[in-house]
Parts: C-alpha cells; sequence; structure tokens
C-alpha cells in the first residue's frame, strides 16, 4: 500500500536520507485500530461508539381503528374509547439517556404520559382517545427530535 523505499542512488545524489520510523509506524497504528474497528464493530471500541445526540423513535407512525389503521381497538368504556398502542425507543446510537414527555392535537390520554429511556430501552405506550373525527397527531418529545404518530378515526 505504501512504498517508503531507500534507493541509495536517488539520496546520494539529492544529497538527502530516507527517514524510516515514526510515520510508517503512525499510519500503521491508525490503520489497525480502524481495521480493528470496522471487523470487531464500532461497538466494541467506546471512544467511536454512542456518540449520535439523544434521539426517540415510534413504531408504528401510523395507527387508526379497525378498518382505518393500526394498532387501535375498541370502542371500550361506553364513552367511544378507542386504546392504540406504540413503542418508543431511545435509538442505540444515543450518547446518553433521555427524558421525554407527550402532546396531542386532540384530548389523549398517554400511559406512561412521560419517563426516560436509554441508549436502546424501549417502553410500549398505550393511548386513550374519544377523538374519531379523521386525522390528529400524537407527539413524543425529547431533548433533540420529536417522534410523531398520525391517528385516523372515521
Amino acid at each position: 500500500m505504501f512504498h517508503f523505499l531507500h534507493r541509495s542512488g536517488d539520496s546520494e545524489r539529492s544529497g538527502t536520507t530516507v527517514r524510516h520510523g515514526r510515520l510508517p509506524r503512525l499510519l500503521w497504528g491508525v490503520t489497525l485500530i480502524f481495521s480493528l474497528a470496522l471487523v470487531f464493530g464500532v461497538a466494541s471500541f467506546p471512544a467511536f461508539a454512542a456518540t449520535g445526540a439523544p434521539t426517540l423513535k415510534v413504531v408504528p407512525k401510523n395507527v387508526g381503528i379497525p378498518g382505518d389503521g393500526v394498532n387501535c381497538n375498541g370502542p371500550h368504556s361506553g364513552a367511544f374509547t378507542w386504546f392504540c398502542h406504540v413503542t418508543l425507543t431511545e435509538v442505540k446510537s444515543s450518547s446518553k439517556p433521555l427524558h421525554w414527555f407527550t402532546r396531542s392535537d386532540q384530548p389523549a390520554k398517554f400511559i406512561p404520559a412521560n419517563g426516560n429511556l436509554s441508549p436502546g430501552q424501549s417502553v410500549q405506550v398505550m393511548i386513550e382517545t374519544n377523538f374519531c373525527g379523521g386525522f390528529t397527531h400524537f407527539y413524543f418529545v425529547g431533548p433533540k427530535n420529536v417522534a410523531t404518530v398520525q391517528y385516523q378515526c372515521g
């Protein structure tokens, strides 16, 4: 890959001496570290792992009553309440734990309504709503992003 050859004819003519030593060792050291990181994965090297901002992810991003979407059922309790379930996760590449909370465009109850997550950790959230008049949104707010779920009913 790198050719550090000393040809006596060239150095004698130019009056310089080709030095072997620090630079080639440094290049080999850097090459070795990055090669090992590629082979064993970045997570094996804590200095390279978990460098991203705390980030929330929600699945699924679209929910709705049967016939309009997934992960919701009802109506329940005579008050025409629909129950939806989503999974909220802090992505593994986040650098530190985060605190999250919820908001919505229409009245809704979230269980749990807030909490703390560590990188790679998930929590299932149940959403109760009486709204059934088209589309609305549920928001999961973290320190660096907002994960949004679209809800459809009717």
